[in-house]
């Protein structure tokens, strides 16, 4: 008799004759690529694959990080600070040079503007939940012309950007050789 069992897999297959055949694989329903890296359709209900959550943008993300810092104290480091104003200020108008230095209970800011060299002194303080300056004194040719509250606003912007606790109550700043530390709570 040349009917038997289908035997491995094999079952009768009427298109060759009932001659025990083996069954094509089965289809793996998950999409697969084709020769050239293309999707390939398969068959059966799609099924809509959950989109990983949307993150938040860093504007709303960083100021939580940094309202859930501990309190303690945050050192701006002056070759920081001569950095950024190396990219924001020097080379452009009537800049030609300007860097800042921190000295025990000073800011110094020094300015060379239409090859005159200039320096403006001050101390910092806390004001209005910034880091504000006070007793400002500017000396050089400058002096003549501008008035050191014209420089001031630059001046603080500067080291409240660099020191970017925006959300944080600053309790206290002071100036040490080479840095300003300001303890915020």
């Amino acid at each position: 008799d040349l009917d038997a069992e289908p035997v491995g897999g094999a079952e009768a297959n009427p298109a060759s004759g009932g001659a025990n055949v083996a069954a094509p694989p089965a289809r793996d329903p998950t999409p697969t690529s084709g020769a050239a890296g293309a999707p390939t359709a398969t068959a059966g209900p799609a099924t809509a694959t959950p989109l990983p959550p949307t993150p938040e943008p860093l504007s709303t993300v960083i100021p939580e990080v940094i309202e859930a810092l501990p309190a303690g104290e945050i050192v701006l480091r002056e070759d920081s600070v001569n950095r950024r104003i190396a990219e924001r200020l020097v080379g452009r108008g009537p800049i030609e040079d300007a860097s800042m230095h921190f000295v025990p209970d000073e800011l110094q800011v020094d300015l060379v503007i239409l090859g005159t060299t200039n320096q403006i002194r001050a101390g910092l303080a806390i004001a209005g939940g910034r880091v504000v300056v006070r007793d400002a004194v500017l000396t050089g040719p400058m002096a003549l012309v501008v008035s050191v509250e014209d420089l001031i606003a630059p001046i603080e912007d500067q080291v409240n950007e660099s020191l970017d606790v925006t959300g944080r109550n600053l309790l206290a700043v002071r100036v040490e050789p080479g840095q300003v530390v300001v303890t915020i709570e």
